[in-house]
């Protein structure tokens, strides 16, 4: 009865053992599957992340060129208006100076207004000299009438020397006059078409300084654009590296864990099954003990019968039993 209880033990036992191998290894095998969907959930969020991130920086990156490119824009477009607001203000004195130019050029040309030279005669003859003279004359005639000196010629004389004297004063007075007017005609021309050249030249310096400047403009805004876009785009690039060595990391040690569940749960699994075996065989070897124990009992029983009723000297010495558990293997 010993053995056979035994043998039902080892047997729940084994049934034990092996029950409990098995829900080791769906534990192990639920426990990696939810790792597994919690690793692959986590893998996208941070996928998903990095995509966002990189793309806000993208965008950001987008909308700070537009900003510079906007600012460069207005810029260069206030640049250009004040050069041009400056030469339009600088025009009237150019024009001025032009026409100066234009008139001056004329002017003393052969044959022109300002390369004349005094002519006498035209002195002579001119309404003024004409009646300055004859004023003059009448007003010696008078006193030489009044002094009883009018018929003599001495009056004659006297009429021809204040007439020479006249002529020869305003004639000196005229040529001054002429020369001083033809002088300051020029000069005022000079004048003016100097200021109108410089003028003109202001003109350009402002047309060139407001063009030079709306080039640096430019090429700063582009160079700044460029850095703008170039930043944006290696951080959008670092963030979708990180993010992806983020998930590859997560794979990975989820991968180490889910492995290390399993040698976890096969390490319990062998060991439960070597127990399982271990009680098997203890379970078969205390049957055999029991059988053992039986058959030296029963020949126990044979040597004290013997005895009994053949006498001692045909005891088998306790030896029978010893004869059946050989025979038996046990």
């Amino acid at each position: 009865m010993g053995g056979h209880a035994q043998g039902q033990a080892a047997n729940a036992l084994v049934g034990a053992d092996q029950q409990a191998a098995a829900t080791v290894q769906g534990a192990a095998a639920q426990g990696n599957q939810g790792l597994q969907s919690a690793t692959t959930a986590g893998q996208n969020q941070v996928l998903a992340a990095g995509q966002q991130a990189g793309q806000g920086v993208t965008l950001a990156s987008v909308l700070a060129q537009l900003g510079v490119n906007g600012a460069t824009s207005a810029g260069q477009t206030g640049v250009t208006g004040a050069a041009q607001a400056g030469q339009a203000g600088l025009n009237p004195y150019a024009m001025a100076g032009s026409g100066a130019a234009q008139q001056l050029a004329a002017g003393l040309a052969p044959g022109g207004n300002l390369a004349q030279q005094f002519n006498g005669v035209t002195f002579e003859n001119s309404p003024q000299y004409q009646f300055q003279l004859q004023q003059g004359q009448q007003a010696l005639q008078r006193q030489l009438a009044a002094s009883g000196g009018i018929e003599g010629g001495g009056a004659l004389k006297q009429l021809n020397a204040y007439s020479q004297g006249v002529a020869s004063q305003a004639y000196q007075q005229a040529f001054n006059n002429f020369q001083t007017q033809q002088q300051n005609a020029i000069g005022n021309l000079q004048n003016l078409a100097n200021a109108g050249q410089a003028a003109a030249t202001s003109q350009g310096n402002l047309g060139l300084q407001g063009a030079s400047t709306a080039a640096n403009l430019g090429l700063a805004g582009s160079e700044y654009s460029g850095n703008v876009g170039l930043g944006g785009a290696e951080y959008a690039g670092n963030t979708g590296l990180q993010a992806n060595q983020y998930a590859s990391t997560l794979g990975y040690t989820s991968a180490n864990q889910q492995a290390l569940y399993g040698n976890q749960a096969a390490q319990y699994a062998g060991n439960t099954q070597m127990a399982a075996g271990n009680a098997r065989a203890g379970g078969i070897i205390g049957k055999f003990n029991n059988y053992n124990n039986i058959l030296g009992s029963a020949g126990d029983t044979l040597d004290a019968f013997g005895g009994a009723y053949f006498g001692a000297g045909s005891k088998t010495n306790g030896n029978l039993g010893g004869s059946l558990g050989a025979i038996f293997g046990v």
